[in-house]
């Protein structure tokens, strides 16, 4: 019997998995995919604090596309007002790292492999059947029905809750995330940038030569956009952006997303725990989906690792884990959702609050610290 079944090998169960072995806790990965898409266009704005727990889990050496962030400059379109949040002030190499999706699932791959941990690909999860020691996973495989029992099981594939009925918040932003490739004439290569609009948030990433574009817009403009050839294309962007960072080139294609915020209420039910995007879908504007969901995966080993250590089984680090993950959740949805609702509209008086905000907070630099270190690091338990 495994001590943990995880569903889903995206980078959150992968880092689950290579977290608990990490732990001596032996752990099985369900994944319905036969393999990661070489051609998914995201990319992740990894913190500072997801490269300590890379390293942990000895994944970080196999990514060799991550490109720094030194420094983010933050600032809104027509309004004044800005700031720049710089690794200097914080006393650290870099605020985070840009990394492609599949280089990530990639790297976690093949510390997998090099770790011995087991994948079972092509695994279509049908029910989990929880008992009083153990919880029971089955799924189909090749036309086959199969099964396998360990004292807990973690989903993190973001897809259908397989658990009982758990009471979530829910709700359509009403937007889609705009990401392509683009060439920035005046944009520092090692730096990032958040320009706030009255239609949302435009985020460039740096990554080696060009930037990656997150370009958050109405749904009902998005296909329109979509349809731009790339010189029209390019004349939106630069009409929304506005000329702070010089001509904007569009390189490659552009593909969308819809944005929605799913919040669980209750992230344990019996020996089921829900982690990363199964726990909370969080609007990519701070870029804290991923790096909460990656603490939820190296605490929830921590957890169940001290539990086996002081002799207790999986169900008692599931209590623990929901302790200690709850701030952390709270803190980094709301404050996603905080900045959502409050940079995506033209409202006058909002938009002065916000010029006041961005001003105070670059003119204290105890106040920006303490936002990049929760930004970073996560709000402690």
């Amino acid at each position: 019997m495994h001590d943990v079944a995880i569903i889903g090998g995206g980078p959150v169960g992968l880092s689950a998995a290579l977290a608990a072995n990490a732990h001596g806790l032996g752990a099985l990965v369900l994944e319905a995919r036969s393999e990661a898409r070489s051609d998914d266009p995201r990319v992740f704005a990894l913190s500072y604090g997801a490269r300590l727990i890379l390293e942990r889990l000895g994944a970080w050496a196999h990514i060799a596309a991550a490109h720094p962030i030194r420094a983010v400059h933050v600032s809104q379109r027509g309004r004044f007002g800005h700031t720049a949040l710089t690794a200097e002030e914080l006393g650290v190499e870099a605020l985070g790292y840009v990394v492609p999706y599949a280089d990530l699932v990639q790297a976690l791959r093949r510390r997998m492999l090099e770790a011995g941990v087991q994948t079972v690909s092509e695994a279509r999860v049908v029910s989990i059947e929880s008992q009083p020691s153990f919880v029971a996973v089955h799924y189909e495989r090749c036309g086959a029905a199969h099964a396998v029992c360990a004292q807990v099981v973690a989903q993190a594939d973001g897809g259908a809750n397989l658990f009982a009925a758990t009471p979530s918040t829910e709700r359509d932003y009403g937007q889609c995330a705009l990401i392509a490739d683009v060439r920035c004439q005046r944009a520092a290569p090692d730096w990032a940038y958040e320009r706030f609009t009255g239609r949302g948030p435009i985020a460039l990433l740096p990554l080696n030569a060009r930037h990656a574009l997150i370009w958050t817009v109405p749904q009902a403009q998005a296909e329109g956009l979509l349809a731009l050839d790339a010189g029209a294309f390019e004349q939106e962007l630069m009409h929304a952006y506005g000329e702070r960072i010089g001509a904007i080139r569009l390189i490659g294609g552009r593909a969308s997303f819809n944005l929605v915020l799913r919040y669980a209420h209750r992230v344990t039910s019996d020996r089921h725990v829900l982690i990363g995007n199964a726990a909370q879908t969080l609007h990519p504007v701070a870029g804290q989906g991923f790096n909460i969901g990656l603490r939820d995966a190296f605490e929830l080993a921590q957890a169940l690792a001290e539990c086996s250590r002081q002799g207790q089984d999986g169900l008692a680090g599931l209590h623990r884990y929901r302790s200690s993950r709850r701030l952390d959740r709270v803190g980094g949805t709301l404050f996603t959702d905080f900045l959502v609702r409050a940079f995506s509209n033209d409202d006058p008086l909002l938009a002065f609050g916000r010029s006041l905000g961005l001003f105070f907070l670059d003119t204290s630099g105890a106040t920006k610290r303490f936002l990049m270190r929760r930004m970073i690091f996560g709000n402690p338990a």
